[in-house]
């Protein structure tokens, strides 16, 4: 995506900081001893996109420039600030332009690993900048526990690796767990003895306890074979209330109903192919992808058309 320059001191930081030379000198006066240290500055690039929000597009211009550090893509961010007062917020955006970055290059390169990226900005306003140069400061009494909690490792619950008993520690979260858990189950009717109690048991406790009873049997309705899904029906009728019951009944019904009619149209596909084969030979990929798409009203119109077409053209015309 490129961005138009609207101010002419804009187009003085992108035409300039554009240029390679201008740049390479910019990073080598400015950057870390460190950072510069681990960069190969032979690789640097510069980059075409632009990641300003619109609103800012005004006030602020950018430079991307790629550079290898190591195996690795890194990304020098060049952010012009132009507005006249400071924006105590501009950490928070530069954490989102930032994301864009990554995301942007992962979309190219999705065998890549995550990439370094390293912001700057050029402010050129009056006032003394005194906007935190970090997000951590703009929650407030929060900081502290923003340091604590934000980039640090994400908690994991592995369900497949979590016993059945501590997962019925918590009658309400802990039963989705379960189900997600033995969704794929050998022993569907093991599962059952152990599920149905439970989701009964859920169901009469309150309103929140009936509505998730629903949702996870209607979960498993939708999700099972067909051999599960009669065995789950039959053990409805020995567990649930009779109002729960008739829903699960209702939803069986329709998902036979719907069976029925996906195994016709099924079928009518299968014929179609066939008669076509025998008098056209194979079919290109098109039409077999159109014959999987459609539906059974226009499968049994293209059938009609096979006695009169002389080619394939005009049976799907």
């Amino acid at each position: 995506m490129t961005v138009s320059i609207h101010q002419p001191h804009d187009k003085l930081f992108k035409l300039s900081m554009s240029n390679l030379a201008v740049a390479k000198e910019f990073f080598i006066a400015h950057l870390p001893a460190d950072i510069l240290g681990k960069m190969d500055l032979h690789s640097l690039k510069a980059e075409k996109q632009s990641f300003i929000d619109d609103a800012y597009k005004t006030t602020e211009a950018d430079v991307v420039y790629s550079v290898k550090m190591g195996n690795l893509t890194a990304y020098l961010y060049l952010l012009c600030e132009q507005q006249t007062t400071v924006d105590p917020q501009l950490s928070f955006r530069l954490l989102i332009y930032t994301v864009r970055i990554m995301e942007t290059h992962l979309r190219q390169h999705p065998k890549d690993p995550l990439p370094l990226v390293y912001p700057m900005v050029i402010y050129t306003g009056d006032e003394p900048w005194n906007a935190p140069l970090d997000i951590f400061p703009l929650f407030a009494d929060s900081e502290n526990l923003a340091r604590e909690l934000l980039l640090k490792p994400y908690q994991l619950l592995d369900v497949q690796r979590t016993s059945d008993d501590e997962l019925r520690q918590q009658e309400l979260s802990g039963l989705v767990a379960f189900v997600l858990k033995h969704r794929e189950t050998a022993n569907f009717e093991k599962f059952l003895k152990q599920f149905m109690p439970w989701v009964h048991s859920v169901e009469l406790q309150d309103t929140s306890g009936a509505f998730l009873s629903r949702v996870v049997l209607k979960y498993l309705i939708n999700c099972s074979p067909k051999g599960n899904k009669d065995l789950l029906v039959q053990e409805a009728e020995h567990y649930l209330s009779h109002e729960l019951q008739g829903e699960i009944m209702t939803i069986a019904k329709q998902w036979k109903e719907e069976g029925m009619q996906q195994g016709m149209q099924q079928g009518e596909a299968a014929s179609l192919k066939r008669l076509l084969q025998r008098r056209f030979g194979d079919l290109p990929f098109t039409y077999m992808q159109r014959i999987a798409d459609a539906n059974m009203e226009t499968l049994l119109h293209w059938s009609e058309q096979i006695f009169d077409a002389k080619t394939l053209e005009d049976i799907f015309a």
